[in-house]
């Protein structure tokens, strides 16, 4: 049976962050997934923004900036650990809607191809950064507008065993997301030679090569999110009369 996650998820969330340092973590998630773009095209508001790619596209990448946010680490800490660590929330937050918050805190976005579309109910995503086999994901709107081969920016969350889509997806055209995936790539190895500099005395054992890379890429695709979303907005929004809600005109 198909899981459903209530469309005031984040309601209580959203209340309990308007105070202490989280509007602040939340405006720097947004500058960086919209600031290089804007600054590029001079808009200085999200009016100017939808404008300029239009409303659905705003919005799409508003829940890719805000499930980003709910992913980050930061001086403060985690906003997701921190709320549902107080005893009250842990009360008041029903189980599913804590396990969506949780599975958005330890996802991370990446560049799919979608098969089997079975519309308005799941299809099969092919994860293009790893390789690894395909694997079924719920979804009921996003299918209607997908189709097979397809490559799909999204945050593939697992909820109580099923695999949803947090808010937003970006659809790349084979190129684009080639270019992506390769920045991706280049990202990691610098992070795995990063990790392979580590002085042994600092090391409390020698981690095998495969290991090496898999948290390297691991690292890189935690704050790849606003770089997919600064290539698709660059390399994809020529004309909002050439884009369609969900594909590529």
């Amino acid at each position: 049976m198909a899981i459903t996650i209530p469309n005031t998820v984040f309601a209580n969330l959203v209340q309990w962050m308007a105070h202490g340092p989280w509007p602040g973590h939340l405006q720097q998630a947004i500058h960086d997934h919209l600031h290089r773009y804007c600054e590029k095209h001079d808009l200085d508001t999200f009016d100017d923004l939808a404008g300029k790619i239009g409303h659905h596209w705003v919005t799409c990448l508003n829940d890719i900036t805000m499930n980003d946010f709910l992913s980050r680490d930061t001086e403060d800490g985690n906003v997701v650990d921190l709320y549902l660590e107080e005893k009250q929330r842990r009360r008041k937050e029903k189980p599913i809607p804590k396990a969506y918050l949780r599975g958005i805190r330890q996802s991370v976005m990446s560049l799919y191809e979608v098969s089997d579309i079975r519309r308005g109910q799941s299809f099969m995503a092919r994860d293009l950064t790893h390789g690894r086999e395909p694997f079924r994901v719920e979804e009921r709107s996003g299918t209607r507008s997908m189709t097979p081969g397809q490559h799909m920016a999204m945050r593939i969350v697992g909820v109580r065993g099923h695999w949803i889509i947090a808010g937003g997806m970006l659809p790349f055209e084979p190129d684009l997301s080639e270019a992506a995936i390769e920045q991706i790539h280049w990202l990691a190895t610098q992070a795995e030679a990063g990790l392979r500099k580590v002085p042994p005395a600092e090391r409390t054992r020698d981690p095998a090569p495969e290991l090496v890379r898999e948290i390297s890429m691991a690292m890189t695709l935690k704050v790849s999110s606003p770089l997919i979303c600064d290539i698709w907005l660059n390399g994809t929004m020529l004309d909002p009369a050439d884009m369609t809600e969900g594909v590529c005109a």
